[in-house]
């Protein structure tokens, strides 16, 4: 013990010689990180960014607003499920996935309304102008709620590279620039299952409508994995050359999803799209992540 000890006080007091006999090189590369970036900072131009990204943040609020939930109807079963069922608005300019509900109600001899949010009820994507009924279950929560007073709004994900096109989210790199100019199709099914998991596999076709090379497709593929809403989320992708204006379609495995429930299977598969890289140069054959 007093061996390990001596190693460890010996680690430290190493440590601290090096910090102080290169203390005049620390203290001189901070300095010049600061001066740097003082010399550098741009009030106007930082207040100009934090503008955008506000202005942005109300733009999503109000396209998640046209999301709307109508007739809700509340389930419960004394010795079986309870479950909120309504039917899903797709008022936005972009495709919507991961529905959940946030509801409140009430509870006898209780003033305040309680408050509590489902499982999600699906991860496949709904279009806009597009409405689909859902059902969300409740677990064990609201054993006691008073059902006529459940009011629901939606809690969804939005499709980033419709935002984009819209205007509504300004593209922040040349990734999201690239994404935003092509069109891009998909759909996630399910392979057969093996020794307890299953191949998610994705199909679809992709647009090139910019001005670059297209060499890879990056896709994010969800399913619901049992009755409590939980998601699993796997990425993948494959090499995919397109020329400005050219048109492909495509087909591959994205990867294994474990079955936990063999009853419940893996349901509501669902592909998006992450990224769309284009090639740095074509001659190299060099993909840019």
């Amino acid at each position: 013990m007093w061996i390990v000890f001596g190693l460890i006080g010996g680690t430290v007091a190493v440590v601290i010689g090096l910090i102080f006999r290169h203390a005049g090189i620390v203290l001189s590369a901070l300095l010049i990180w600061w001066g740097y970036s003082w010399l550098t900072a741009d009030p106007v131009r930082e207040q100009y960014q934090v503008e955008l990204r506000r202005e942005e943040y109300e733009r999503i609020k109000y396209q998640k607003r046209r999301v709307t939930v109508s007739q809700v109807k509340v389930q419960f079963e004394t010795y079986g499920d309870r479950e909120v069922t309504a039917t899903i608005f797709n008022g936005s300019v972009a495709r919507i996935s991961d529905v959940s509900l946030k509801c409140s109600y009430r509870r006898p001899d209780e003033d305040d309304p309680w408050r509590l949010t489902t499982p999600i009820g699906t991860t496949s994507a709904i279009a806009p102008g597009e409405s689909k009924r859902l059902s969300f279950w409740l677990r064990d929560a609201a054993s006691d709620a008073i059902a006529a007073t459940f009011e629901c709004e939606p809690s969804v994900r939005m499709d980033q590279a419709d935002l984009m096109r819209r205007g509504i989210v300004r593209p922040k790199t040349s990734d999201d620039e690239l994404l935003a100019r092509s069109d891009v199709q998909v759909e996630g099914r399910l392979g057969q299952e093996r020794r307890q998991y299953a191949p998610i596999l994705a199909r679809g076709s992709i647009t090139n409508n910019s001005k670059v090379d297209i060499g890879y497709l990056s896709l994010s593929c969800s399913g619901l994995m049992n009755e409590l809403g939980r998601v699993e989320t796997i990425r993948g992708g494959t090499s995919i050359y397109l020329a400005p204006g050219e048109t492909k379609t495509f087909d591959f495995p994205v990867g294994n999803m474990r079955v936990e429930n063999p009853r419940f299977g893996i349901q509501e598969v669902s592909c998006h799209v992450l990224k769309v890289h284009k090639i740095r140069d074509p001659q190299c054959g060099c993909w840019l992540f």
